[in-house]
C-alpha cells in the first residue's frame, strides 16, 4: 500500500494554498490510502472519513436527485406561487443537482471505483471545475435574490418602478445574474490545467498562476460566495422578520376571511425563504471558515484530522443542496398538498401497471376458466327453464282444482 508522504502533502497544499474548491481538495487525497481500511498504518479518523465518502456520499446523490427532481416537477405546476419565485427556485434545484454531481458523485466514483472524471482530458478538467464553481456561487446568489425580492415586494407593494415579481423581470434578472457569475468564475478556464505529478494526474492551477490563486483566491471567494452573500442575507432576514411581525399583528386584527387566507399563505412563503437563507448560512459557513484557519500538517495525525474535517464540512455543503424539498414540505401547505396529490397519482399509476401485468400473466387461465364457465352456464340455464315450465304447469293445474300431478 502507498502511504501518503507528508512532504508531498505539504507541497500539494503549498501549491493549492488558499484553494477552497471541493474538487481540488480531493485532488490531494491519495485514493490508495482509502483502499485498505484494515491496514495498521491507517488512522481510525482516516477510516471514518473513508467510510463517509463511500457510504454517505451516494446517499446525498440519491436524495438530491430525487428531491430536486420533484421540486422541478411541482414548481412547474405553480406549487408555491404564481410569480417568478417559481422560476428562481426551479433554477436553484437544477444548480443543486449540478453541484452534487460535479462534486459528491464524482468523488464517490474516484474513491470507490478509481474513476476520475476530471482526468479524462484537459477539457473535462476545466469544464468540471468551472461547473462546480459556477453552481456553488449561483446557488448562493439565487437565495440572496429571492430574499431581496420578497423584502422589496413586502415593503413597497404599490410603489414599484419594475414589476419584480412578474415572469419577464424574473427571466431578465436571472439571465443577468448568470452572465455576471459566468464571467466571475471564468478564471477557472484560464488558470487550471491537467498535470502529471509524482502521485498521478492532477487538475490544479498552473505554476504561473500559483501566486494569484494562493493570495487572491481566498478573498475573492469570501466576496463572491460566502462573505458578501452572508452579510446581505443577515440584513435582509432582519428586515423581513420585522415586516413579518407587523404583518402577523395586522393579520390577527383583520376581519375579512379571504384576505386573511391570502396574507397567511404569503407569510408562509416569506417564512420559507427566511429558513432557506438561514439553512444556507448555517451549512456553508463552517466550510469557508475552516479553509481560512486550516494549516499545513506536520504529523500524520494532523493530516488525518484535516482530511476528516474537510469531508465533514463538505457533507454540510451537500446537505444544503439536498434539503430544500423537505423545507418546502414542512413550511408551505400548498406545496405539501401538491406533493400528496403527486404521490397519490404515482401510487395509482403503479397499481394500474401492476394490475395490467397481472392481467397479461393470468389471461390464458382466465380464458380457459371462462370457457368452462360457459358450459356450466348452459347447464344452469336448462335447469332454470325446466323449473319454470314445472311452475307454470303447476299453476295451470291449481286453477283447475288439481293440486297433484
Amino acid at each position: 500500500m502507498v502511504v501518503t508522504s507528508l512532504i508531498e502533502y505539504n507541497n500539494s497544499l503549498l501549491q493549492n494554498a488558499g484553494n477552497v474548491s471541493v474538487d481540488l481538495f480531493y485532488e490531494d487525497i491519495d485514493s490508495s490510502l482509502l483502499d485498505d481500511d484494515n491496514d495498521s498504518t491507517v488512522l481510525p479518523i482516516h477510516k471514518m472519513a473513508s467510510l463517509v465518502m463511500k457510504l454517505v456520499f451516494p446517499l446525498f446523490v440519491l436524495v438530491g436527485t430525487v428531491c430536486n427532481g420533484l421540486i422541478l416537477l411541482l414548481l412547474r405546476r405553480g406549487a408555491l406561487t404564481n410569480n417568478n419565485l417559481n422560476i428562481y427556485l426551479s433554477v436553484l434545484a437544477v444548480v443543486d443537482m449540478i453541484f452534487i454531481y460535479t462534486s459528491a458523485f464524482k468523488t464517490w466514483l474516484r474513491i470507490v471505483w478509481g474513476i476520475e472524471l476530471l482526468h479524462i482530458g484537459t477539457w473535462s478538467c476545466k469544464l468540471g471545475l468551472f461547473l462546480n464553481h459556477l453552481s456553488l456561487t449561483l446557488s448562493a446568489w439565487i437565495v440572496v435574490v429571492v430574499t431581496w425580492q420578497r423584502w422589496y415586494t413586502c415593503t413597497r407593494p404599490f410603489d414599484r418602478c419594475c414589476q419584480v415579481d412578474n415572469a419577464r423581470c424574473g427571466y431578465s434578472g436571472l439571465a443577468s445574474l448568470v452572465m455576471v457569475l459566468v464571467g466571475a468564475n471564468s478564471y477557472v478556464l484560464f488558470t487550471v490545467e491537467l498535470y502529471q505529478g509524482p502521485r498521478g494526474q492532477k487538475c490544479i492551477p498552473g505554476v504561473q498562476h500559483d501566486n494569484v490563486i494562493g493570495e487572491l483566491f481566498p478573498y475573492f471567494l469570501l466576496l463572491l460566495y460566502s462573505g458578501f452573500p452572508a452579510v446581505l442575507l443577515l440584513l435582509l432576514n432582519t428586515l423581513l422578520a420585522r415586516v413579518l411581525y407587523i404583518s402577523r399583528r395586522s393579520l390577527h386584527s383583520s376581519v375579512d376571511t379571504h384576505s386573511r387566507h391570502i396574507r397567511a399563505r404569503y407569510n408562509q412563503v416569506t417564512v420559507l425563504l427566511m429558513c432557506l437563507s438561514v439553512s444556507w448560512f448555517v451549512l456553508t459557513t463552517p466550510h469557508t471558515l475552516f479553509k481560512f484557519i486550516e494549516r499545513i500538517p506536520s504529523t500524520h495525525e494532523e493530516e488525518a484530522t484535516n482530511m476528516f474535517l474537510n469531508v465533514l464540512f463538505f457533507t454540510f455543503l451537500y446537505t444544503n443542496h439536498s434539503i430544500n424539498f423537505f423545507l418546502y414540505c414542512v413550511l408551505t401547505r400548498r406545496f405539501r398538498r401538491d406533493v400528496g396529490r403527486l404521490l397519490f397519482r404515482i401510487s395509482l399509476g403503479f397499481q394500474r401497471a401492476v394490475h395490467a401485468c397481472l392481467c397479461c400473466l393470468y389471461r390464458p387461465r382466465a380464458e380457459s376458466a371462462s370457457s368452462m364457465g360457459h358450459q356450466h352456464n348452459h347447464t344452469d340455464s336448462l335447469l332454470k327453464q325446466r323449473a319454470l315450465q314445472d311452475c307454470r304447469k303447476y299453476n295451470n293445474l291449481q286453477k283447475r282444482g288439481i293440486t297433484q300431478f
